[in-house]
C-alpha cells in the first residue's frame, strides 16, 4: 500500500501530520515494518493511521496486536510513578520533619530549611529521571509493536486484496 499526502489529505489528517509526512516522503511512502518505525519515531500517530485507513476486519486485527503494548507501557509507567510517588513522599516527609525540628531561631530554622529542601529536590530530581527514562523506554517499545502491527494489518489487508498468500 501506497501512502501520498493525497490519501492523507482524503482521510482527513491535520495540517500538523500532512506536514510531516510531506518532509519525510514528499513523493509518498509505501506501508513496510520499516516505514512504519521510521514514522513512529518521527511523532507520527500510525494509530491515527490505521484507525482511519485500514478496513475494519484489518483494524480490528491490528487494534488486537496492539493490546499487549499498550498493556505493557501502562504496567511500565504505573510502576515508574508508583516508584516516583513513594519518593516524592520519602522526600516530603523528610522535608516536613527538617522543618518541624529546626530551631526556632529564624537563620538556624532557614538553614535547616534550605538542607531539607536541597535533599527533597534532589530525590524527586532522581525520581523524576527514573520516570522518563521508564516513559521513554515503554512509549519507544509502544511505537515499535504499532508499526509492526500497522504493517501486517496493511499486507494482510493487501493479500486479501489481491488474493495473494503471505
Amino acid at each position: 500500500m501506497k501512502v501520498t499526502l493525497d490519501t492523507l489529505k482524503a482521510l482527513g489528517a491535520c495540517a500538523e501530520y500532512l506536514n510531516q509526512f510531506t518532509r519525510l516522503w514528499p513523493d509518498g511512502v509505501e506501508v513496510t515494518v520499516e516505514n512504519c518505525r521510521a514514522a513512529v519515531a518521527a511523532g507520527l500517530d500510525v494509530d491515527w493511521f490505521a484507525n482511519h485507513a485500514l478496513p475494519p476486519d484489518a483494524n480490528d486485527a491490528y487494534m488486537t496486536a496492539t493490546d499487549p503494548a499498550y498493556a505493557a507501557r501502562s504496567q511500565a509507567i504505573g510502576s515508574a510513578s508508583a516508584d516516583y510517588r513513594k519518593a516524592d513522599n520519602i522526600a516530603s516527609d523528610a522535608y516536613e520533619a527538617a522543618v518541624a525540628a529546626a530551631p526556632p531561631a529564624y537563620a538556624a530554622r532557614n538553614v535547616a530549611v534550605g538542607a531539607a529542601m536541597a535533599t527533597h529536590d534532589k530525590a524527586l530530581a532522581t525520581a523524576t529521571a527514573t520516570l522518563a527514562d521508564a516513559m521513554e523506554s515503554a512509549e519507544a517499545t509502544l511505537g515499535r509493536a504499532l508499526a509492526d502491527a500497522l504493517a501486517a494489518a496493511v499486507a494482510e489487508t493487501e493479500s486479501i486484496i489481491t488474493g495473494e498468500t503471505l
